[in-house]
């Protein structure tokens, strides 16, 4: 349905699934200063209950149901950026805006690849983690040739992590 920023993989035996969750950034703002501890361990809960719903879910199909359990894909999303921005009193196309931008979905990356490796580590990587991207140690930001912030998050131990654990969802 509305996943179409990514690619899934369907053929005749799997229709693909994604389990969706929004993130309401305005939430996590406090006197215009975003609280970015508070959205990483929300996100990490928000990881854990999608990767729940994927072994809870009704699923009318049985391709739909075989998809979602080999790949386990989750898709964390959000509202409200642009109220982050004005509570921030910043314009949108601002040097700072653009940098808030980037440390939000920074953090809500990390905590996702985070709460999916240590799922991995009692539960398993997903089916098809063997032979993807991450399970060489990709991260989706190497394949954007874009530098993360090593100053807030240890992307190398998220890395190895991820190489060594795996991960229990995929997207």
């Amino acid at each position: 349905n509305l996943c179409t920023e990514i690619v899934e993989y369907s053929d005749k035996d799997e229709t693909a699934v994604c389990n969706l969750a929004s993130i309401a950034l305005p939430t996590f703002m406090n006197d215009g200063v975003m609280d970015y501890v508070k959205l990483h361990a929300v996100t990490k809960f928000v990881t854990k209950n999608l990767n729940r719903v994927i072994d809870v879910n009704y699923y009318p199909i049985e391709k739909a149901r075989r998809s979602n359990m080999r790949h386990r894909p989750i898709g964390i999303g959000v509202q409200g950026l642009a109220d982050v921005f004005m509570m921030m009193n910043v314009a949108f196309d601002s040097d700072i805006a653009t940098e808030t931008n980037i440390h939000i979905f920074e953090t809500i990356y990390h905590a996702a690849i985070e709460m999916s490796c240590e799922l991995a580590q009692t539960d398993g990587p997903y089916e098809t983690f063997d032979g993807s991207p991450a399970s060489k140690g990709i991260l989706q930001f190497d394949m954007w040739d874009i530098q993360p912030n090593y100053d807030r998050y240890d992307w190398d131990l998220s890395r190895e992590n991820v190489k060594k654990y795996g991960l229990r969802n995929s997207l």
